[in-house]
């Protein structure tokens, strides 16, 4: 995956569209949230055959470990992103917030969606980055 050129204003477009949408295993979590940003910066959507595939955090947490081959949202960013020093994260490069992948903004806060919520909030970068493309 690489970035495309305009990636900077697509990324933002993707966030300022987003608004409030009420959160859903499956259809609207933190996983498709990034895979949505990652298709908004590469075109590529890593998560297009994941889509509908699971209706809550169990089915979720089989989807990473029987079709993916990976435990969690860090294992999943190890295996197609190259890992950062989160002090040297820029903005579209991805982290994980309480087990939740999120999107870097700039060097202090992230875009996350968590468990529960209907829009994303704004929050610390995590323990580990990786840069996207």
């Amino acid at each position: 995956m690489r970035r495309r050129a305009d990636w900077p204003e697509r990324l933002m477009a993707y966030l300022d569209g987003i608004g409030r949408r009420p959160f859903a295993w499956g259809t609207w979590d933190c996983a498709l949230f990034v895979a949505g940003a990652i298709e908004a910066m590469t075109g590529d959507d890593p998560a297009a055959a994941l889509r509908g595939q699971y209706d809550d955090a169990l089915g979720a947490r089989r989807v990473l470990i029987e079709r993916l081959g990976v435990w969690d949202m860090t294992g999943l960013f190890d295996r197609h992103c190259e890992r950062v020093v989160p002090a040297l994260a820029q903005r579209g490069d991805l982290t994980v917030v309480r087990g939740c992948g999120a999107v870097v903004l700039d060097a202090r806060r992230v875009a996350v969606l968590l468990a529960g919520r209907d829009r994303i909030g704004f929050v610390p970068i995590g323990e580990r980055a990786w840069r996207v493309g």
